[in-house]
């Protein structure tokens, strides 16, 4: 009777020249790697921890509010493990657990990216901090801007870098937020390009070439300006049009 009944709504709303309504999105498989990564976690299975982590990652989008808050928790587990292919395979994870009510989950998935990011383990391998940084501005949070702006003073360039490559996925943000973005990058940049400049200032020369890229990258994507290129010219825009402009 049930299944007559459905099938008389879709003829009904079809004849009145409307689309019917999507299903729902199946969860069972969400659930499914819920239970798996709760007994990988339990039995101690290795293997199973990068695997499970990435499916919830991959599906994020279809899960429902309490299978979220699960996998959040899963997630913050995940990075206590010492297994490094686990914990990075849950910080690219964590990169697509955006959405929910205001921004909500964004936030929690940068509040968990950061807690990460401020552990001396973490400061003391530069290359994971760096994807951890990269992750977090994947989410396009305020708290991870905040904390990617902070990063672009941080004492190794390399994770300078990243943090510019992680403000670089800033694009949906207002124009007042791209600007305070593009700002702090520029002093920065500009900054170090200047110091560069005297021929023997080696160590300069270095930083400037570990971020040169990173920086290009970023501004051509938050400007949209694809024909700027070097500090001094990104300088020049930004003093001339960019700061003063009420759109890119």
């Amino acid at each position: 009777m049930l299944r007559c009944s459905s099938l008389l709504f879709v003829l009904v709303v079809a004849a009145l020249g409307q689309d019917p309504p999507a299903p729902a999105p199946d969860t069972k498989p969400i659930d499914d790697a819920i239970a798996g990564l709760k007994r990988a976690h339990k039995e101690k299975l290795e293997a199973d921890y990068p695997h499970f982590i990435k499916i919830l990652g991959e599906t994020w989008a279809n899960a429902r509010p309490e299978q979220r808050r699960e996998i959040f928790d899963l997630a913050d587990k995940n990075l206590k493990l010492k297994s490094q292919e686990a914990k990075l395979a849950t910080i690219e994870a964590l990169s697509k657990m955006n959405g929910g009510e205001k921004g909500k989950d964004a936030e929690t998935a940068a509040k968990i990216l950061t807690d990460e990011a401020g552990k001396k383990a973490t400061e003391e391998n530069p290359a994971y901090f760096g994807k951890v940084l990269i992750a977090m501005g994947k989410l396009e949070s305020p708290k991870g801007k905040a904390f990617l702006l902070k990063h672009l003073k941080y004492k190794d360039f390399d994770v300078v870098a990243a943090a510019a490559d992680g403000l670089g996925s800033y694009k949906n943000a207002t124009i007042d937020e791209k600007k305070e973005i593009v700002g702090e990058m520029l002093k920065t940049y500009t900054g170090v390009a200047s110091a560069a400049n005297d021929p023997r200032a080696t160590s300069e020369k270095d930083r400037l070439k570990k971020i040169e890229g990173s920086m290009e990258h970023a501004l051509k994507s938050l400007t949209g300006q694809s024909t700027i290129v070097g500090a001094p010219k990104w300088w020049s825009w930004w003093q001339d049009t960019g700061k003063k402009a009420k759109a890119w």
